[in-house]
C-alpha cells in the first residue's frame, strides 16, 4: 500500500473535509479544544490550510488555554427547578425553587449580544460575573466566572449558535449535561445550562496532556509505571460512570482529562470533561461523519461509523495509558513514515487507523522500554498484554467494557506494587 488512486483521494477528501466555507471565518485564530467542524481545504490540494489550528479532529497540537491558576470548586447546588417563563437577554434567571431529584438547572437565559465578555470588566451572564477568559473554541469560549448567589467560582462555557454545527454542539453538550445531572465519579460536574451557555465546576490542576509532555524523553521507572496505572484506573472509573449514564465520550485524549494533585502519591483526583462528542455524532445527520481526535480514535470511529459504543472509549483509554507511560502520542513520528505524502497528515492518520494501524511508528507494536521495570513476576508480558487488549483494532479482541478494563488494570497495579 504505497499509493492512492485519484478516486480514493477524492473520496477520502469528501469524507473528512466536507465543505463548510461559511463557517471558516470562525476558525481563524479561534479554533481550539471545542472546535467541532469539517473544513474543506483549497480545491487544488488536500492539505489543511496553515491557519487552521484544528478541526473536527481536535488535533493534539491545539492549545487549551492557561489553566494553572484554576481552583476546584466543590459546588453543592441544592436540588432545583426553574420557571420557564419568557426571559430577557442577559436578565438573571428566576431564583431556583426547591424540587426533588434535580441538581442541574436548565433555563432559557441567553447572553446579551451587546455585552463584550472579553473586554467589559462588569460583564455578567445572569447572576454570573465574568472574571477572565480561560479558553477559546471554534464555537465559543470558556470563562472563569463568579456566581453571585452561591459565592463560588465556576467555569462558564459559551456557544456561538450561528449555523448548524454550533447549534448541534450546544444541543449535544446540554444533552450530555442532563444525562450526567445525577453525577458520576471522576466526571466534571455540570451545574446549569442557559440558552447559549453551560456552567461547570472549575477544575484545579492541569491537563493530562501537560503531564505527557513532561514525560517525553524520560526513562520509564517502576514508580511512574504505578502512577500511570493509577491515572488510567481513575480514567476508566470515569468512563464507567459516563457509560452508566448512557453516554459515549468518543474523544478520550490527554487533552480531555484533568489531574489535580500528584499522581506519584495517592493524593490526586482525575476529572474527565468535554463528554459531548458521542452525543454530537448521534445527533449529526451525516451517515459517515469522522469526528474526534484521529490519533486516539478506534478504527471503527475513523471509518465514520455512527454506531460506536463503549468499546470505542476503552480503545482510546488504552492509548491514553500508553501516552502517560511513555510521553509519546500515536503517530508521533508520522512525518518520517509517510505512506501517502499527497494527502494531509491528519487524513493519512485517519486512513491508517481505519485500516487497523494503532501506534503508527512504522512497526506493528509500540515503542516501550521496560528495562527499569522489575520483571521477577513476569510483569513485562502482562504490561504488553494489557496494552494489546485495550487497543485491539478488532472489537472482539478488545476489553468489552470500562469495568472489565478496570479490573485488568487493578490486577496489574497490584502486581506492579507487590514486593519483588
Amino acid at each position: 500500500m504505497n499509493s492512492l488512486s485519484a478516486n480514493t483521494i477524492h473520496n477520502l477528501n469528501t469524507l473528512i473535509f466536507k465543505p463548510r466555507r461559511s463557517l471558516a471565518r470562525w476558525l481563524v485564530d479561534r479554533v481550539k479544544n471545542w472546535a467541532r467542524d469539517i473544513i474543506t481545504p483549497q480545491e487544488s490540494s488536500l492539505s489543511i490550510p496553515t491557519w487552521v489550528k484544528t478541526n473536527i479532529f481536535n488535533l493534539e497540537s491545539a492549545d487549551i488555554g492557561q489553566t494553572s491558576d484554576l481552583s476546584l470548586a466543590d459546588i453543592d447546588f441544592a436540588d432545583t427547578e426553574v420557571d420557564f417563563s419568557p426571559l430577557v437577554f442577559g436578565q438573571p434567571p428566576p431564583v431556583p425553587q426547591a424540587a426533588s431529584g434535580r441538581s442541574f438547572i436548565r433555563h432559557g437565559v441567553r447572553i446579551d449580544p451587546a455585552v463584550d465578555l472579553d473586554k467589559d470588566p462588569s460583564a455578567r451572564v445572569g447572576y454570573y460575573k465574568i472574571l477572565e477568559k480561560i479558553g477559546q473554541g471554534g464555537f465559543g469560549a470558556v470563562y472563569r466566572a463568579f456566581n453571585t448567589q452561591t459565592k463560588q467560582e465556576v467555569a462558564l462555557k459559551t456557544f456561538i449558535l450561528d449555523g448548524k454545527i454550533g447549534e448541534l454542539s450546544f444541543q449535544a453538550e446540554v444533552a450530555a449535561a442532563e444525562a450526567m445531572q445525577d453525577g458520576g465519579e471522576n466526571l466534571v460536574r455540570y451545574l446549569e445550562a442557559g440558552g447559549d451557555f453551560v456552567v461547570m465546576e472549575l477544575l484545579d490542576g492541569r491537563s493530562l496532556r501537560d503531564i505527557v509532555l513532561e514525560r517525553r524523553g524520560k526513562a520509564l521507572t517502576q514508580d511512574w509505571l504505578i502512577a500511570s496505572l493509577k491515572i488510567t484506573r481513575e480514567v476508566l472509573v470515569g468512563l464507567g460512570s459516563l457509560h452508566n449514564n448512557g453516554l459515549i465520550h468518543a474523544d478520550v485524549t490527554p487533552n480531555n482529562v484533568f489531574v489535580a494533585g500528584d499522581p506519584l502519591t495517592n493524593h490526586f483526583k482525575v476529572r474527565i470533561f468535554d463528554p459531548s462528542l458521542g452525543k454530537f455524532i448521534e445527533l449529526a445527520d451525516k451517515p459517515d461523519i469522522v469526528a474526534g481526535s484521529q490519533r486516539y480514535m478506534p478504527p471503527e470511529q475513523a471509518g465514520g461509523s455512527k454506531s460506536i459504543d463503549n468499546q470505542a472509549d476503552v480503545f482510546s483509554a488504552g492509548l491514553v495509558f500508553y501516552s502517560i507511560l511513555t510521553g509519546l502520542v500515536p503517530f508521533q513520528n508520522i512525518q518520517e513514515h509517510r505512506l501517502f505524502p499527497n494527502i494531509s497528515k491528519e487524513a493519512e492518520i485517519t486512513l491508517r487507523r481505519k485500516e487497523g494501524e494503532v501506534f503508527g511508528f512504522g512497526q506493528p507494536g509500540p515503542y516501550l522500554d521496560l528495562g527499569q521495570i522489575d520483571n521477577s513476576n513476569g510483569l513485562h508480558d502482562d504490561i504488553f498484554g494489557f496494552l494489546a487488549m485495550m487497543t485491539a483494532a478488532a472489537k472482539n479482541e478488545r476489553y468489552a467494557s470500562a469495568e472489565v478494563a478496570f479490573r485488568a488494570v487493578d490486577t496489574l497495579l497490584n502486581r506492579a506494587q507487590a514486593p519483588s
